[in-house]
């Protein structure tokens, strides 16, 4: 996770609706109450995405922002909500802290550019760092992944989750990005929630 995988610290609030209220129907089709839940924002920029959780679709969950952008997150730090930390990257990653939901909303992605020889982001880059996070994710909890480079089918932890779809989410990556589906051999557009079984 040391490297910058996301360039651009670009944020809007409730920005994915269609992924908040479609994670939030199945955990609550779980069973499970956001009183008890310890929420990732992995990316968080400056915060809007922790706002929107905490406000429209968590409420009393327990959230953490995180991002490499010290900037973007002392602006997040200002916002001073209950239940919600902000954390430096690699304080996240020394704690023992593990998470039911971890969302990871275009971060693991860069746009393709004309003039570019070789991919925007390595495939070991993007396949560590979800390790990384899983390593971090209760089993039973929910790897949120919208905009990525690679199918996270490829990754090498994909056999510990299974994709859920959701009829609120069309698809899982928007139009800018020129998805790669080089290396997949499973795909579906429209799942970018898992759930880890194992």
């Amino acid at each position: 996770m040391e490297n910058l995988l996301q360039v651009s610290n670009s944020t809007l609030y409730d920005r994915y609706p269609d992924v908040f209220s479609g994670i939030s129907e199945i955990i609550s089709h779980d069973g499970k109450n956001d009183n008890n839940l310890s929420i990732l924002s992995y990316g968080c920029s400056t915060g809007e995405e922790v706002r929107t959780l905490h406000e429209k679709y968590f409420p009393s969950a327990r959230i953490t922002g995180t991002d490499i952008d010290s900037v973007s997150l002392e602006i997040a730090k200002r916002l001073a909500i209950n239940n919600v930390s902000f954390k430096e990257l690699n304080l996240v990653k020394q704690e023992g802290t593990k998470y039911d939901v971890i969302f990871c909303m275009s971060v693991l992605c860069r746009i393709f550019q004309s003039n570019m020889k070789e991919h925007p982001i390595a495939f070991s880059d993007f396949n560590n760092t979800l390790i990384e996070l899983d390593s971090k994710l209760n089993v039973g909890g929910y790897f949120v992944i919208y905009n990525s480079n690679y199918s996270f089918f490829d990754s090498d932890i994909f056999d510990k989750f299974i994709g859920i779809r959701h009829h609120k989410i069309k698809k899982s990556f928007s139009e800018a990005l020129m998805f790669t589906k080089e290396l997949s051999l499973m795909f579906d557009d429209k799942v970018c929630i898992y759930k880890k079984i194992k």
